[in-house]
């Protein structure tokens, strides 16, 4: 943010890119693309936003298997925590992803089972739009898990709905079949 670039920006690739960038449309090399106030008028941050989204599609059609990739890695990062703090064990880790990884499933499955049951189980569907709305708008993008902190009451309601329609279905009917005998 103050013009500086990192040697890890160096060394990938993104300093040079951004200065070219920068200088195709008449803009210090170094004013960081991340904060438009960073471009000094509006005619220069309405440039810079149109040169880096045209060099952010040409990389996306260049390489779509990379942004296909990327996006796919996105959807976990989205909805799940990446780093947790010092101190917790691997074993811990592992299980918390796991846990996620139900959690999300279920909510996902949930949202699945409201689109084809919503009227018949008098629920509605309008939630599902404030669930959507965290992968429409990050997803494509760099995501982190506290992007969805707000969604996440709504991702627990619909994987609750989820296991509440596999008891109904698949497990409950069993145990009450055990439970009445011959």
């Amino acid at each position: 943010y103050q013009g500086r670039f990192s040697d890890q920006a160096v060394k990938s690739g993104l300093a040079a890119e951004v200065s070219r960038l920068n200088r195709s449309i008449g803009a210090p090399p170094n004013t960081p693309p991340f904060n438009p106030v960073a471009y000094p008028t509006a005619e220069l941050q309405i440039a810079a936003n149109r040169a880096f989204g045209r060099a952010a599609l040409g990389r996306i059609l260049s390489q779509p298997d990379q942004y296909a990739t990327h996006v796919a890695g996105n959807l976990w990062r989205l909805w799940n925590t990446g780093r947790y703090p010092e101190g917790v064990s691997t074993v811990f880790k592992i299980l918390l992803a796991i846990v996620s990884g139900i959690v999300f499933l279920a909510g996902c499955s949930g949202v699945g089972l409201t689109l084809k049951y919503g009227r018949e189980w008098n629920v509605s569907r309008a939630p599902i739009l404030f669930l959507v709305y965290p992968f429409l708008v990050h997803l494509p993008l760099h995501t982190e898990a506290r992007y969805t902190a707000s969604a996440r009451p709504l991702l627990l309601m619909f994987a609750s709905l989820a296991l509440m329609h596999l008891w109904r279905t698949w497990i409950g009917p069993g145990v009450n079949r055990r439970r009445a005998g011959p």
